[in-house]
């Protein structure tokens, strides 16, 4: 255990999901081509003026409500002076003394616990450009297409004292400014972003540490894993008699470690001062409170609703809220089919799952909710079972179109199958695995196809052993290629890959008693020669018996 205690406060910044720049007209969109999106405002030539963007400061009130902060009735812009290739004009618009929100507070839950996170304040910036790093010509580039944009910087108090509050945290704040329509909050674009201060001391101490900056972090698993090692290397500076330097530091996410950038700085390095071209804003309270009622609804209050209105299991509710645009998505599908709870079951428990497993896409689904929502009419009334729902919606997935559509394609694969399935019986015959199922399928109301495949892989073992040699060494062979096996252990492979569809249970679960096997042996014999007839070579009332001992 570590003798020391580590604290960590936040400053993260979230662009804001305006049309244009903060101060000029220029396009705030992501991307486009360097240098495209940027004018002699945000680049800072001399002889511009800002103008202030009034839905910029809409939506930093509206963070500042959602996150519970005082809302400032008077703020004023302030220069942050700094030079950095990625600043054209030399100093940045921000707020210093009078920023828009002040003493805020967000409540997190961290494995059943919960705790409160205080904002100590919100305040509103303009982004600084990018600069991209050419290592083999050794040349650094400027992409001034972000200066400008609109940025929120939300700091805390030093109230966070692990990665997993950390983590618990920024989902939080996600969310809050996802729903309320402030930010995206897409990582990967860099929309939000993230800077850890981190200082450890003895256990114990009253004094905090010294600070070191991990800057611009720009994914949760990145801040966790950052926020470890920070700490693993402050503790091993202490434990070896040394000193932790305040210092503004970089991770390496593919070494795994942080390395110094440059000395931290403090406020007054900056050198703050009002800007003389913006004039302050004093906010009235019908401003506000018009500003105040704009707010959507946030999760917190759709988990409610959900639980009580809709009568949803809160962790289905929490589930579905966790993720914005499956919200949104739901919300459209109750609104075509008013049974919430059953539509909310299969959101949960098949569009996630195939979320989950990398084969839906939300930012690019091919279907709306009202399509998903007839979907689950359908299966809810009957017209289609629980498997054809799941191709359906493969199929939706794939290629979109309404569930009546999607039907009919699967519909057409499905008679084609039957036809198939038609034919090779008729040609082949059926042989000893459908004399022994139609045992346990009688007795214990086993659906065909299901006890046929219990007894699939145990009757064809029982051939190799008679006749290897024969037309099986064929089949073999093709099970090999494809298994990707030797062709001696083709059916134990075979096994594990169809246990992944139906889990192979032992007869006895069906109910069969150990006595019943001599009754069930004898039964085969007696009543399904017809069937034993077909099979590949003639097995013996010793070896039939043997398959059902060995599946036991």
């Amino acid at each position: 255990m570590s003798a020391y205690f580590p604290t960590i406060g936040l400053e993260t910044h979230a662009e804001l999901s305006t049309n244009s720049k903060v101060f000029c007209t220029c396009s705030a969109e992501f991307g486009g081509t360097p240098n495209s999106r940027c004018c002699p405002v945000c680049s800072g030539l001399p002889g511009t003026l800002p103008v202030l963007n009034r839905k910029a400061v809409e939506y930093i009130i509206k963070a500042g409500y959602v996150m519970n902060c005082d809302i400032s009735r008077f703020t004023k812009w302030d220069r942050k002076n700094y030079f950095y290739p990625d600043l054209p004009k030399a100093y940045q618009i921000s707020q210093m003394p009078r920023p828009v929100c002040l003493a805020g507070k967000v409540k997190i839950n961290v494995k059943g616990e919960e705790k409160e996170i205080r904002i100590n304040r919100i305040h509103l910036e303009e982004d600084a450009g990018k600069l991209v790093h050419d290592d083999v010509n050794r040349i650094s580039l400027a992409d001034y297409n972000r200066c400008g944009v609109p940025l929120i910087e939300i700091v805390t108090e030093p109230d966070f004292h692990s990665a997993d509050e950390v983590v618990a945290y920024l989902e939080k704040i996600m969310l809050l400014l996802q729903y309320a329509g402030i930010c995206d909050c897409k990582m990967e674009q860099g929309s939000i972003r993230c800077d850890v201060n981190i200082s450890i001391a003895p256990k114990g101490s009253n004094e905090l540490g010294t600070r070191t900056e991990l800057k611009n972090l720009n994914s949760l698993k990145a801040i966790a894993k950052a926020i470890e090692v920070e700490i693993e290397r402050q503790e091993e500076l202490l434990d070896n008699g040394e000193r932790v330097i305040q210092q503004t530091r970089r991770f390496n996410e593919a070494l795994g470690e942080t390395t110094a950038m440059r000395s931290k700085e403090d406020a007054h390095d900056y050198r703050y001062f009002p800007d003389p071209d913006i004039p302050p804003i004093i906010l009235t309270e019908e401003e506000l409170d018009e500003i105040r009622s704009s707010i959507p609804e946030l999760p917190e209050q759709r988990v409610a609703r959900y639980v009580e209105q809709c009568g949803i299991k809160k962790q289905d509710a929490d589930l579905i809220v966790s993720d914005k645009k499956i919200c949104d998505f739901y919300e459209e599908a109750i609104q075509a089919y008013d049974n919430p709870k059953a539509v909310a079951n299969y959101v949960t428990g098949e569009l996630l799952r195939r979320k989950n497993l990398g084969e839906v896409d939300m930012d690019d689904l091919k279907f709306s909710g009202r399509e998903f929502a007839q979907l689950v009419e359908f299966l809810q009334t009957d017209k289609i079972s629980q498997s054809n729902a799941k191709a359906i919606l493969g199929e939706m997935i794939a290629n979109g179109g309404n569930t009546a559509e999607a039907r009919k394609d699967v519909l057409k694969g499905f008679c084609l199958a039957s036809n198939y399935a038609g034919i090779a019986f008729g040609n082949a015959g059926c042989g000893a695995v459908h004399a022994l199922s139609y045992s346990i399928g009688g007795a214990f109301h086993v659906p065909h196809g299901e006890s046929n495949y219990q007894f699939f892989t145990e009757v064809f073992k029982t051939y190799m052993k008679r006749e290897p040699e024969g037309k099986i060494a064929s089949l073999n062979k093709v099970y090999a290629g494809i298994l990707g096996c030797d062709e001696a252990v083709v059916y134990d492979e075979l096994d594990k890959v169809l246990n992944k569809l139906l889990n192979k249970k032992p007869l006895r679960e069906y109910g069969m008693t150990e006595e019943q096997i001599e009754t069930f042996t004898k039964s085969t014999v007696d009543n399904q020669q017809r069937l034993l007839s077909n099979s590949y070579v003639p097995l013996s009332y010793e070896e039939l018996r043997q398959i059902f001992v060995n599946l036991y």
